[in-house]
C-alpha cells in the first residue's frame, strides 16, 4: 500500500511557484477557506490513489500478455486520458508495479509491461507524454528519471530529441560516465534511429559535438541497428579516435556497406591502412570488416592469411573469403587462389566488352550484357554502379531489366538511382524499381513515399 501511495502522490510533482504565482503553502487568513482547501486536497489525493490503483491493475495484467490482449490493455490505459500520463512516467522511473490487494507481491516492471505502458502513452498522445517528461526533468533529474527520459525520448521522440538524449547521458563535470545512463542511451538511441529514417543522417552531420565518452555506445547502437548509413559515423569516429578502432571494426561487421559509395571507399581505405600496422584480434576484426564492405582489393591478402601463424587470423581469413565469394571451399590456399585467378581472368577478358554492350543500340546485345553481368558476385557493387546508367536509357524494357538485375545483384550502392527510377514515367519500370528498393533495403514504403529519399540520404536535408 505504501508503494501504491508513492505511485499515486509522489509521481505528481508540480513545478515550483513562480514570482507571480501564489504558492499552495501560503497561509490562509481565515479558517473556513483553509478547511475547504484541505477537503479539496484530500479529494485530489483520493482520486490520485484510485487512478494509481486502476493503472496497477492494468499493468499487472500485462505481465506476460497474449498478443490478443496487448491492444486491449493499451486501450484501457488510453481511456484514462491525460491524467494517466504522469503516473505512467513515474512507473517507468520506479520500475515497480504495486500490489492492489494485500497479499500480492510488488512486481518489477517487466519488458512486456513496459511495452504496454508505452503503447498506452502513444494512444494518449506522444507529444503530451514528451512535454510532461520535460516538466518532470525540469523539477528533478536524478539518475532514475534520466534513465526513464532516455527510454521515453527513444520510444516516443523524433530526431530533434537526440541532442537532449546525449546531454542526459553525458558525464557531469569531471566524473566518469555513468554505466547505466550510457547503456540506456545505447538501447534508446537504437530504437529512435530505427523509428525515424532521418535521424541517422542527422547523427552523421552532428557527431563532432557529441561528448567523446558517448561515442562508443553510439557505435554499438549503430551495430544493433544494422543500417549501412551508420558506416559514415563509425568511420569518422575511428579516424578521429584511434582508441575506438577495435570497437568500430567489430561493429562495421554488423553495420555493413553504406548506400553512399564514397563513404564505402573512404572506410575501405582507412581499414586497409590500419590493417597494415595491426595484428592479433584487431587484425582479424579488420579483415572481417573489409569482407563485409566487399573489398575485392583485400582478397589476395585473405588468401595469404590462410597460412598465418595466428589461428584467429586464419579463421578470419576463411570467414572473409566465404562471405565475399559465397563459396564453401576448405581453408586450402591453393584452392582459393585458383578461384581468384579465374575471376580475375574473366574480368580481364569479358568485363569491358560487356560494359560497352550496355550502351549498344542493339537491344538484344544490351539485354545479353545485362543478363551476363547479373551472374557476377565478385565486384558486384562496381557492376551495379555501371548498370545504373541503363536506368536512363530511352528504352523502357531495358530500364525495367536493369532494375531486375540490380535486385538480383543485391548491391545497396544502387539505392539512390533506384529511388529516382521508382518515379519513372513507365509504370512497369517504376514498379520494378520499387520492388528492387524493397528487396535491397528491407523497407516497405509506398511507391511514391518521400521516405525513400530519406532512406538513401547521406546527410540531413
Amino acid at each position: 500500500m505504501i508503494l501504491l501511495q508513492l505511485l499515486a502522490c509522489a509521481t505528481f510533482v508540480a513545478p515550483q511557484a513562480g514570482p507571480h504565482q501564489v504558492s499552495r503553502a501560503t497561509p490562509s487568513t481565515t479558517s473556513a477557506p483553509r478547511a475547504s482547501s484541505e477537503s479539496s486536497e484530500d479529494a485530489a489525493r483520493a482520486a490520485d490513489q484510485e487512478l494509481a490503483r486502476e493503472l496497477a491493475i492494468i499493468v499487472r495484467r500485462a505481465r506476460d500478455p497474449k498478443d490478443s490482449e496487448r491492444s486491449r490493455l493499451a486501450d484501457a490505459i488510453a481511456r484514462l486520458g491525460d491524467r494517466a500520463i504522469d503516473p505512467l512516467l513515474g512507473l517507468l522511473e520506479v520500475r515497480r508495479v504495486p500490489a492492489v490487494v494485500g497479499d500480492q507481491p510488488v512486481q518489477v516492471l517487466s519488458v512486456y509491461q513496459e511495452q504496454i505502458v508505452f503503447e498506452g502513452l502513444e494512444r494518449i498522445g506522444a507529444d503530451k507524454a514528451l512535454a510532461q517528461m520535460d516538466r518532470r526533468l525540469a523539477v528533478a533529474a536524478e539518475e532514475r528519471r534520466r534513465l526513464a527520459a532516455l527510454k521515453v525520448f527513444g520510444r516516443l521522440g523524433e530526431r530533434d530529441r537526440m541532442e537532449r538524449m546525449f546531454a542526459l547521458a553525458a558525464p557531469m563535470d569531471d566524473e566518469p560516465a555513468d554505466e547505466q545512463l550510457v547503456g540506456g542511451l545505447r538501447a534508446s538511441l537504437a530504437v529512435l534511429l530505427a523509428r525515424d529514417p532521418l535521424a541517422l543522417p542527422r547523427l552523421n552531420s552532428t557527431w563532432r559535438s557529441i561528448d567523446p565518452a558517448l561515442l562508443e555506445p553510439i557505435v554499438f547502437a549503430l551495430g544493433e541497428l544494422r543500417d549501412g548509413r551508420g558506416l559514415e559515423f563509425a568511420t569518422d569516429v575511428a579516424f578521429s579516435h584511434p582508441e575506438l578502432v577495435p570497437v568500430v571494426a567489430a561493429q562495421i561487421v554488423l553495420i555493413g556497406r553504406s548506400p553512399d559509395s564514397s563513404v564505402n571507399a573512404r572506410a575501405i581505405e582507412f581499414l586497409r591502412e590500419t590493417l597494415d600496422v595491426s595484428e592479433g584480434h584487431l587484425a582479424s576484426n579488420l579483415a572481417r570488416a573489409l569482407a563485409v564492405l566487399e573489398d575485392d582489393g583485400s582478397v589476395q591478402r585473405w588468401i595469404d592469411f590462410l597460412d598465418a601463424e595466428s589461428n584467429s587470423l586464419r579463421s578470419a581469413a576463411l570467414w572473409s573469403l566465404v562471405h565475399f565469394s559465397k563459396l564453401e571451399y576448405s581453408p586450402t590456399p591453393a584452392l582459393w587462389q585458383a578461384w581468384w585467378d579465374r575471376e580475375q581472368a574473366w574480368f580481364d577478358a569479358e568485363y569491358e566488352p560487356l560494359l560497352a554492350d550496355l550502351d549498344s543500340p542493339d537491344a538484344g546485345k544490351a539485354t545479353a550484357a545485362l543478363r551476363a553481368l547479373a551472374t557476377r558476385h565478385v565486384r558486384r557493387h562496381e557492376v551495379a554502379r555501371e548498370i545504373t546508367r541503363v536506368l536512363s536509357d530511352e528504352r523502357p524494357a531495358l530500364r525495367k531489366l536493369a532494375c531486375d538485375v540490380l535486385r538480383e545483384l543485391g548491391s545497396i550502392d544502387a539505392l539512390p538511382e533506384l529511388a529516382l527510377a521508382r518515379l519513372d514515367e513507365d509504370p512497369a519500370v517504376a514498379r520494378a524499381a520499387w520492388s528492387a528498393l524493397g528487396s535491397l533495403s528491407g523497407r516497405a514504403f509506398e511507391l511514391e513515399s518521400p521516405e525513400w529519399e530519406a532512406l538513401v540520404a547521406a546527410r540531413e536535408p
